[in-house]
């Protein structure tokens, strides 16, 4: 994925692919996300960026 600039832009990026990838893989409750320095390397976006997301 391309690196995204824009913090709203980020963060929508980052939410987005966190839903995607939860129903893609069919997480339910308690099943166990990306870490979040691995969401970030995803995304090529900062750490931060991935904990600010809403």
């Amino acid at each position: 994925m391309e690196h995204v600039s824009g913090a709203p832009s980020r963060n929508r990026t980052v939410r987005d692919y966190v839903k995607e990838y939860i129903v893609s893989n069919k997480l339910q409750p308690g099943d166990s996300l990306p870490t979040e320095g691995e969401l970030a390397e995803r995304l090529g976006v900062g750490r931060s960026s991935v904990r600010e997301a809403d």
